[in-house]
Order: structure tokens, then sequence, then C-alpha cells
């Protein structure tokens, strides 16, 4: 019977090892999160808070005020250059972009 035990405390040990060595979605960004430049028309960039325009602050925080857990990509479609925020709100899912000088261009 200790042999059986013994066992299980090693298959545990190996599975959760493995699990904490496991790299997290954050650092396993999907091709999908960072370019489709294969076209030239889209390439989107994830960026930190810090690196987000005053003018683009300013312009969510005035739209989203309630916004918390925000996301910050850069996104360059056909030449023209956009920040673009995602974030949950009340379990939905929210995406809002906005040009470099901080004008609102859409929301989903």
């Amino acid at each position: 019977m200790r042999k059986v035990y013994a066992l299980l405390f090693l298959i545990f040990v190996s599975f959760s090892q493995s699990c904490t060595n496991a790299p997290s979605n954050k650092e396993n960004i999907s091709s999908e999160d960072t370019t489709k430049s294969s076209s030239g028309k889209l390439n989107v960039n994830r960026i930190s808070t810090s690196n987000v325009p005053s003018a683009v602050m300013s312009t969510f925080k005035a739209k989203y005020p309630t916004a918390s857990g925000v996301e910050w990509e850069t996104a360059t479609e056909d030449s023209k250059p956009s920040y673009k925020a995602k974030w949950l709100e009340n379990r939905v899912k929210r995406k809002a972009e906005f040009s470099v000088d901080g004008t609102f261009l859409k929301e989903k």
C-alpha cells in the first residue's frame, strides 16, 4: 500500500511541476495579437499603459471612467496608426480604438 501512495505522490509532484513551468498566456502572445503584416494591412502590438499618449488616455478616461484592467495595443491599418484598449466590464469584453491625437474612432 505504501508503494501505491508513493507512486501517487510522485505523479502528483511531476504533474504540479509541469504546470508551474508552463508559460502563461501573457507570455505566449499569439501571432494574431502581434502582426498580420504579410498583406501590409494590419499590424498590432501590445504596449504598457505608460506608453499610451496622454491625449489618448484623457479621451479614454473621459469616455470610460469606470474601466479597469485595460490592456493596450498599437495598431497600424492601411498606414494609419491607432491605439486600441481592451477590458472587461460586467463580464462583457469591451474594445475601443483611438487615433494618435486622442480622437475616438470606434468601439465594440
